[in-house]
């Protein structure tokens, strides 16, 4: 789905598919009819794993950041997860049209097939981990590591006899990616107050050899990632 060049008025079109789909997924379980699209969705072993038949309460979220619609469901049943994917996959249709062709639908089909849309218990959303059997959420690894090796650069360059400051732009940078990581652990927020004083002077460069405050939070960050 392209968004570039006009994201609020895409948003705006996308919420409304999301609106749409809550409402399908309100609807009894079992009433919806099948989507061409919800094979993509089976076939985890964790669905596999589900008795086949409905039983018991569906409890679910889903949610859309820009055109990526998202869906999470404690279910009972595959029938349950089949309601939900379901529901999401038609409310998009009814916002977005399908396409004959499987491969211009608005719903990518090339996503699909690489099992993006498929119902698991660990499943990377937005950055994130989300790992539904032990009811946790933490940041990619990948970005949890280069954020890690950043802040110990930082570090680093901050002692001996030429401490080196950090450019403005690079600390601005890494602080939105630090905020972001913090979604998953709030209680760490309160470690970047020392940062935002920095960035309301905007200075060329932040020192941390100069702003010990500064210095120790930059530590405490480091090892609330690790």
């Amino acid at each position: 789905m392209g968004w570039i060049e006009s994201p609020p008025f895409f948003c705006a079109a996308s919420e409304t598919g999301r609106d749409v789909a809550e409402d399908y997924v309100e609807a009894p379980v079992g009433s919806l009819p099948e989507h061409k699209f919800e094979k993509y969705t089976a076939g985890s072993t964790a669905y596999n794993e589900l008795p086949p038949t409905a039983t018991g309460t569906l409890q679910y979220l889903v949610e859309v950041y820009v055109d990526d619609f998202i869906s999470l469901a404690i279910a009972t049943s595959q029938e349950h997860l089949n309601h939900v994917a379901r529901g999401v996959l038609q409310g998009i249709h009814d916002v977005f049209p399908a396409n004959e062709e499987d491969a211009l639908d608005p719903i990518a089909l090339k996503k699909l097939l690489k099992e993006e849309g498929r119902w698991l218990l660990e499943k990377e959303i937005l950055g994130f981990i989300f790992d539904g059997a032990n009811k946790t959420i933490w940041l990619e690894d990948s970005k949890r590591q280069a954020l890690l090796a950043v802040l110990k650069g930082w570090l680093r360059k901050s002692r001996g006899d030429k401490p080196e400051g950090i450019p403005f732009d690079e600390f601005q940078s890494v602080l939105s990616k630090l905020r972001h990581a913090f979604t998953a652990i709030p209680a760490g927020k309160g470690l970047l107050s020392h940062c935002n004083d920095v960035m309301r002077t905007e200075p060329s460069f932040i020192q941390l050899h100069t702003n010990q405050d500064l210095y120790e939070a930059i530590m405490s960050i480091r090892g609330f990632l690790h």
